[in-house]
């Protein structure tokens, strides 16, 4: 019987929660909740980071301050929501640098080249492969706040909510 009220009050809690998220072009890139660290870089330069305590309308309130939307230039983006274009680029010059090698490799095996591998074309594939891993490999670690991309705090009854039970 006492064990209702609980589970009451845990329902209830987890469709309160509210979340800051980045949306760019109308699209979530980035979602924070409460509870969750947060690091943000200021028009004016400087650097705020906290835990989120509480999320209000026009702004955010952090273990160390209150940050207001508008002065927001740059927002961290965890790890695991980090992308870009710079990894789809640097996949696609990794797959050519190896394909460009291999071509070669086959001509020369087949007796198409029979002056065997020819070292521009392994010099070419070598900076396209090493060019191609290190774009592979990058995640932008901020999302710039500007026209096309901006702060929202939405709560369970808006479309861009995600439940966090999965």
């Amino acid at each position: 019987m006492r064990l209702w009220p609980i589970l009451l009050f845990l329902v209830v809690n987890s469709f309160a929660q509210k979340q800051l998220v980045l949306l760019k072009n109308g699209k979530p890139v980035g979602r924070f909740t409460e509870g969750e660290y947060i690091h943000f870089i200021m028009k004016d330069g400087s650097n705020r980071e906290g835990k989120i305590v509480e999320l209000m309308e026009f702004s955010v309130i952090t273990s160390n301050d209150t940050v207001q939307f508008n002065k927001i230039h740059k927002i961290g983006i965890p790890k695991g929501q980090r992308r870009g274009i710079a990894p789809l680029f640097g996949g696609l010059l990794l797959g050519a640098g190896v394909t460009y090698l291999t071509i070669d490799l086959v001509n020369s095996a087949l007796g198409y080249n029979t002056s065997g591998v020819d070292q521009d074309v392994v010099k070419a594939s070598a900076v396209m492969i090493s060019v191609g891993s290190i774009l592979f490999f990058i995640r932008p670690k901020y999302r710039r706040v500007n026209e096309g991309t901006f702060l929202r705090t939405v709560d369970y009854k808006s479309k861009f909510y995600k439940s966090p039970y999965g």
